[in-house]
């Protein structure tokens, strides 16, 4: 799991990053470590306790009801067993449901987010799964999860990437996508943000920055 995304009501929708390896994917099965691999989060003796990030989060929306969380899935380093989950779509619904409905924690989390980079396209691995695999997966995450979760997916910004998959036929499936345009600048190019080194001040006066090089 990369992140948790927490979403309070009429705002858009901070990250929370937890620290990666609760969850690992191998083909199309989510797996998850047994209760007693996470000491922080079940302590012998005390049935039901959900501890660490996940209790504070129970915390957080029994204190505000209507904050959403989302469990998300990939990421820049993890999505390299998304195009042989795309194989057996299905199978990796039902294995991303059990895991996000698992009843430790059903209660924390309001929905799926997928963060695949990148659907038939090159990442940090190189995808060939074609350009519906993303719309048969997301298809398939929607029929389990029904039409009262929520779906949504992190999206690339680049014309090479985003036109490599077919994301306006998921688009149907999903609650909303969240477009990475933080892709289209950083350490691999000259061209940089008049924010990147913004440490506070006048922030209309760094918008007015424009780009630089």
């Amino acid at each position: 799991m990369t992140r948790l995304l927490l979403i309070p009501p009429d705002t858009r929708p901070p990250t929370l990053d937890l620290p990666v390896g609760l969850a690992r994917m191998t083909g199309a099965e989510v797996e998850v470590p047994p209760a007693g691999a996470l000491p922080d989060f079940f302590t012998p003796g005390d049935t039901g306790a959900l501890r660490g990030s996940f209790g504070q989060l129970r915390k957080l929306k029994k204190a505000y009801p209507n904050i959403k969380v989302l469990f998300s899935f990939g990421g820049w380093t993890w999505s390299g067993g998304f195009g042989q989950a795309a194989a057996n779509p299905d199978a990796f619904a039902e294995s991303c449901y059990k895991l996000v409905k698992d009843p430790r924690w059903a209660d924390v989390f309001d929905g799926i987010d997928i963060d695949w980079e990148y659907p038939n396209a090159c990442g940090l691995n190189c995808d060939t799964s074609g350009p519906d695999a993303y719309v048969k997966l997301m298809s398939a995450l929607r029929s389990r999860f029904g039409a009262s979760a929520l779906v949504t997916a992190a999206v690339p910004a680049g014309s090479a990437t985003i036109n490599a998959a077919n994301y306006a036929a998921a688009s149907q499936y999903v609650n909303w996508y969240n477009v990475m345009s933080y892709d289209f600048f950083g350490a691999f190019g000259d061209l940089f943000s008049g924010l990147d080194y913004f440490t506070g001040g006048d922030f209309e006066e760094a918008l007015a920055g424009g780009f630089m090089k």
